[in-house]
């Protein structure tokens, strides 16, 4: 996980959700949101994520993503309806699952953590420090820092410990020469903050900065 700085709501999304809570006199449910909207939901938060799925940090892109409710939606339709709708509540998620890697679709991430939430135990990728309570094994394994209770839980939950998600993030190590005898951690530092054309992260890039800060 990293930190995740929001754009501004696409200008348009904003004037659908307010016309509709006037003709309404109620905040829309997010099954009534024009699929065009969705999908430009979509396209503005893999933007703003640089191409990285909110939880895992593996690559993503339209076709392998889908659009992730942290509040989750049951709850919102019981404690807060506006947040079916509210931006800073939505990310672009992973489908769970790794080619060659994942046995089944849904195995970490958005579809793991499903109608999962803890007020008292979630880390936001919003949180400027989210990164910092998790560390890695150069097996590509992810811990929490100093034991701390929430990253437990989110591994827990997330499934960010799953055998697929190791594996991705022993393979960016070797994409970067960390085994090699002549590791060279500058070159790693300016890999982490390297973005391609679109504007995209290396995928597992949390991994790669932690080694090569560390």
């Amino acid at each position: 996980m990293r930190y995740i700085e929001k754009l501004e709501p696409p200008e348009d999304y904003i004037n659908w959700v307010t016309s509709y809570t006037k003709d309404n006199r109620k905040s829309p449910e997010y099954s009534n949101v024009p699929g065009n909207y969705k999908q430009m939901l979509k396209n503005q938060f893999i933007i703003e994520q640089k191409g990285l799925c909110c939880y895992c940090c593996g690559r993503i892109t339209n076709e392998t993503s889908h659009i992730e409710h942290f509040f989750p939606r049951h709850l919102c339709r019981i404690e807060n309806r506006k947040k079916q709708t509210d931006y800073y509540n939505m990310f672009a998620s992973c489908y769970g699952y790794i080619e060659n890697l994942s046995e089944v679709e849904g195995e970490f991430c958005g579809h793991r953590k499903n109608n999962w939430y803890d007020k008292q135990k979630v880390i936001s990728p919003l949180e400027k420090d989210c990164d910092t309570c998790f560390t890695y094994s150069s097996q590509g394994e992810i811990k929490a820092r100093d034991d701390n209770e929430k990253a437990i839980v989110m591994i827990k939950h997330l499934g960010l410990d799953e055998y697929a998600l190791n594996e991705a993030r022993k393979k960016a190590l070797e994409a970067i020469g960390y085994f090699d005898e002549n590791f060279d951690k500058d070159s790693a530092k300016q890999i982490v903050g390297q973005v391609d054309e679109n504007g995209y992260l290396p995928s597992f890039c949390n991994i790669i900065e932690y080694f090569a800060y560390k």
